[in-house]
C-alpha cells in the first residue's frame, strides 16, 4: 500500500464499519501493524491502554488505535469502531492486559515487524487469518526465526544445484514428493519469497521429511553412487595404466607375447563402469517415483563424475537440509495440531 491512512472518514460509528476483506486486509496488516503504537484511551472504565498487536478469542486482532477509533480484524475481514463502542463491546477485559485475562497474546514490536513479510504470503498459501498467523508465529517464535533465518541459503543452494546439475533435479516429476518440494522453487531470496517457500511445505499435508526428505535421500544416494564411481575409476585408471606398461614392457622383452596383449582404452573402460553404476541411481531415483532410463541414468553421472565440484555442493546441501527438515517438520507438526 501506498497511503498511509486508512480509507474514508473516522467516526463515532456504533457499528464495525467494514474497511477490507481477504488478501487486502492481510496487506492492510502487514503495512500498519509493525508501526503502530499502544495508546492510552479514555473510556468508561477511565484510561485503557490499547496495544495494537493484541490477539483474542474469536478470531481477532488489534490493529490500528486512533484517539476517537480503533481498527481491528475479525477473520480475513477488517473493520473499525469507535474507541468507546470497542471497549465496551470488544475488549474482552477493560480493564487487564488481554493476555492476562485470556492467556492470549499481545504481538512485541520484533514479532510485528518480522510479521510483516508473512502476513499476505501465509494467508495466500495457507488460509490463515492475521490473528491466526500473528498466533502461530508467536507461540513458535523461537522455532520460526531459526527457520527464516536458514531457508534463504537454503533456497539459494537448491537453486544453485537444480540448474548446474539440471539433468539430475530438473526432470523430477511435480507428482513426487521431492518435485513438490523443488519445483516452482522462488528465484528470490527476500522475506516474501522465503515466506512463501515455508507456507507451501507447510500446506503438503505430507510432512516435510517426506517432501524435502525425499530430495535429502536423493542428494545423499547421489553423493554415495557418485564418490564409489570415482574411486571404481581412479582404480580402473592405475589398473589400465599397469596393464598398457606391461604390455609395452613385454612387446621390447617378448615381442611375440607382447602382440597377443590388446591394448586396453581407458576411456571405453571408464564409459563402461559409469554405466554400471547408473543402474545404482536409477534404483535410487526409483524408490522416489523418479524413474529414469538407463541411458538418462548413465548421463546424469557421467556428468556428476567429471564436474570436480559435484561433491563439496551437494554435501552442501545436503548438510542444510538435514538442520532444515527437523525444524520445518516440527513447524508442520505444531499447525496441523493447532487446527
Amino acid at each position: 500500500m501506498i497511503n498511509k491512512v486508512f480509507p474514508g472518514p473516522l467516526g463515532h460509528e456504533n457499528n464495525p464499519r467494514l474497511i477490507s476483506m481477504g488478501k487486502q486486509t492481510a496487506e492492510m496488516v502487514a503495512h500498519f501493524l509493525p508501526t503502530a503504537q499502544p495508546t492510552l484511551v479514555k473510556s468508561n472504565y477511565g484510561l485503557v491502554e490499547l496495544s495494537p498487536g493484541s490477539i483474542w478469542s474469536g478470531d481477532n486482532l488489534l490493529v490500528y488505535v486512533c484517539p476517537e477509533e480503533v481498527f481491528f480484524t475479525t477473520g480475513d475481514t477488517l473493520h473499525s469502531l469507535s474507541v468507546q463502542k470497542f471497549i465496551e463491546e470488544r475488549w474482552p477485559v477493560s480493564t487487564l492486559p488481554i493476555n492476562q485475562e485470556n492467556n492470549e497474546i499481545v504481538l512485541v514490536q520484533d514479532e510485528k515487524e518480522s510479521l510483516q513479510s508473512i502476513f499476505v504470503p501465509w494467508y495466500v498459501t495457507l488460509g490463515l487469518s492475521p490473528a491466526k498467523i500473528g498466533l502461530f508465529y508467536s507461540r513458535n517464535h523461537d522455532t520460526l526465526e531459526r527457520l527464516l533465518y536458514l531457508t534463504p541459503a537454503l533456497l539459494q543452494i537448491l537453486n544453485t544445484c537444480r540448474y548446474r546439475y539440471h539433468k539430475l533435479f530438473m526432470p523430477i516429476p511435480s507428482s513426487t514428493d521431492a518435485g513438490f518440494a523443488i519445483n516452482h522453487l522462488s528465484l528470490k531470496c527476500n522475506r516474501e519469497g522465503v515466506a512463501y517457500f515455508i507456507a507451501r511445505l507447510l500446506k503438503n499435508p505430507q510432512p516435510p521429511n517426506k517432501t524435502l526428505g525425499a530430495v535429502e535421500r536423493i542428494v545423499s544416494n547421489t553423493i554415495a553412487i557418485v564418490i564409489k564411481t570415482i574411486d571404481a575409476l581412479e582404480k580402473l585408471f592405475y589398473m589400465v595404466v599397469s596393464y598398457n606398461l606391461t604390455k609395452i614392457v613385454l612387446m621390447y622383452l617378448f615381442p611375440p607375447a607382447g602382440a597377443l596383449m590388446p591394448w586396453v582404452d581407458y576411456e571405453t573402460v571408464k564409459e563402461r563402469a559409469i554405466t554400471e553404476y547408473s543402474e545404482y541411481l536409477a534404483a535410487r531415483m526409483g524408490e522416489e517415483g523418479y524413474f529414469l532410463s538407463q541411458s538418462e541414468a548413465t548421463e546424469i553421472l557421467r556428468d556428476l563424475v567429471n564436474d570436480p565440484g559435484t561433491i563439496l555442493k551437494l554435501r552442501d546441501l545436503e548438510g542444510l537440509l538435514i538442520r532444515f527438515i527437523p525444524i520445518i517438520k516440527h513447524l508442520h507438526t505444531a499447525l496441523y495440531q493447532s487446527n
